[in-house]
């Protein structure tokens, strides 16, 4: 499973990749924490990573998480991580706060994650604003934008809160021809509700 886009402006198909220093961390079955680091991608997409010292025992389930920006330390008492969406970019980027979740069981000394995304992805690419204008802030209100992964049924489960409220991309640069339409669409992670 990959994780950074890119986007054929053609097709519009997002094609997710992982990139080298990308960090998934998590739980085990017996609560150690861990945090591991993309140290090479294969050809095939396929990521292979540096455990950094820790050595998980056979038949035991890791429980990951991939939240750009976080590691294993962001884990409260309980062992859940609080994620929020409200501030973003608006870009896909590798450090674009999308998240995904996955449980893989130890065997021969080899664990397998398969990563499930647990974010939508909002494109806005038919706007229009002053022509040669560029985009400095941009907003999208109504979604889910927080909630906490936790391990519940052995696996690793992303609750959204209750609420909506709005996301945010302050700072941005996203420039517009001279018809006012973006040079890129301006991308959002979203929970489902």
């Amino acid at each position: 499973t990959r994780v950074s886009y890119t986007n054929d402006s053609e097709t519009h198909t997002l094609t997710p990749r992982w990139t080298i220093g990308d960090r998934i961390f998590g739980i085990d079955d017996n609560g150690i924490r861990f945090d591991f680091t993309i140290t090479e991608v294969l050809p095939d997409g396929t990521a292979l990573f540096d455990t950094c010292g820790y050595r998980p025992d056979d038949a035991s389930t890791l429980h990951a998480i991939y939240f750009p920006g976080h590691s294993s330390d962001d884990l409260d008492d309980e062992d859940m991580l609080t994620v929020d969406l409200s501030a973003q970019d608006c870009t896909l980027d590798p450090s674009s706060p999308v998240l995904m979740l996955s449980s893989a069981s130890v065997d021969a000394g080899q664990v397998h994650f398969n990563f499930v995304h647990n974010c939508s992805i909002i494109g806005l690419e038919e706007i229009s604003v002053s022509a040669n204008a560029n985009i400095t802030e941009a907003m999208l209100g109504g979604v889910t934008r927080s909630g906490t992964v936790r391990i519940a049924d052995g696996k690793a489960v992303f609750t959204p809160d209750n609420k909506t409220g709005m996301i945010s991309a302050k700072g941005i640069n996203i420039a517009c021809d001279k018809s006012g339409k973006p040079t890129s669409p301006i991308y959002f992670p979203v929970f489902p509700t």
